[in-house]
């Protein structure tokens, strides 16, 4: 399922892989698609923890004042609750797996 809402907020396709709850965990795998333009906001902020995998590409990834040119292969996990995302692409079409950790209330 394509999440319309982040496309229109980053310029990038997400596609919705499943979503598990299970206790107090709610995991949410997508798939990030960005061809050559430029995303629009590099500040998404969410709950809990994310793991990045980088399928092809090559992108510039912002978290908080820090920044990282990641490729094919590479892998990022951190907080999200710190404004997040890919600044520039350097490489396109850009394509990363995104899972999302986080507590249920």
């Amino acid at each position: 399922m394509v999440v319309d809402s982040l496309v229109a907020a980053t310029g990038a396709r997400y596609e919705l892989l499943g979503r598990l709850m299970s206790g107090g965990l709610t995991v949410a795998p997508s798939l990030v698609q960005m061809d050559g333009l430029q995303p629009e906001s590099a500040a998404l902020t969410q709950e809990g923890l994310k793991f990045i995998y980088m399928l092809s590409g090559k992108a510039h990834y912002r978290y908080a004042s820090r920044g990282v040119c990641v490729g094919a292969g590479d892998a990022l996990l951190f907080d999200a609750s710190a404004p997040h995302g890919v600044e520039r692409v350097e490489d396109a079409p850009v394509r990363y797996l995104c899972a999302t950790f986080s507590l249920r209330p």
